[in-house]
């Protein structure tokens, strides 16, 4: 009975793995670019939805209640990124990646870090083209965190209090 039981454990993890893998495996890949080059490409958006669906639970709120909290949350989620440095554009310094077609919809400060990034790849880029650069990307930084702080406040005037310890607990809250 037990090597039975054993036999039909490894079964069903063999199946699993095969349903997760086998998406990945089947992806088409970038024609141009090689076999070891062709890295996947991730749908920023499918990320952020499965992101808030996740989050729904946790905060016990009603399809009704999500409908004033979910697009709420999902500003302070996208703010938090972008005041990071983890905007749309985030990643692309130089390190291989300047060859992926630009996002749709870039923020400021991905602008500003895309435009310091492509200074600094420039051993002889001058001090006095690289510090207005470094200032733009630290002000939209700013402005970034700026928007945070009012988007959490705001956010926070239609949580409960179980649900604020919730989202600092997932770090979207201070």
């Amino acid at each position: 009975m037990l090597k039975h039981r054993m036999v039909l454990a490894a079964g069903v993890v063999v199946v699993v793995g095969l349903i997760c893998i086998g998406p990945a495996i089947s992806q088409p890949r970038d024609e141009g670019a090689g076999d070891r080059t062709t890295r996947p490409r991730f749908d920023l958006a499918v990320i952020r939805q499965a992101m808030l669906d996740r989050m729904k639970e946790p905060l016990g709120a009603s399809d009704e209640e999500w409908k004033a909290l979910g697009p709420k949350v999902e500003k302070v989620m996208t703010l938090a990124f972008e005041s990071r440095g983890m905007g749309r554009g985030f990643g692309r310094t130089g390190r291989g990646g300047s060859d992926r077609p630009a996002p749709e919809a870039q923020t400021e400060t991905a602008k500003a870090a895309q435009a310091l990034s492509k200074l600094l790849e420039n051993k002889d880029a001058k001090t006095e083209d690289i510090k207005p650069a470094l200032q733009a990307l630290r002000d939209a930084r700013a402005k970034a965190k700026a928007d945070l702080e009012k988007a959490q406040k705001d956010l926070r005037e239609i949580l409960t209090v179980r649900q604020e310890a919730q989202l600092v607990m997932m770090s979207l809250l201070e």
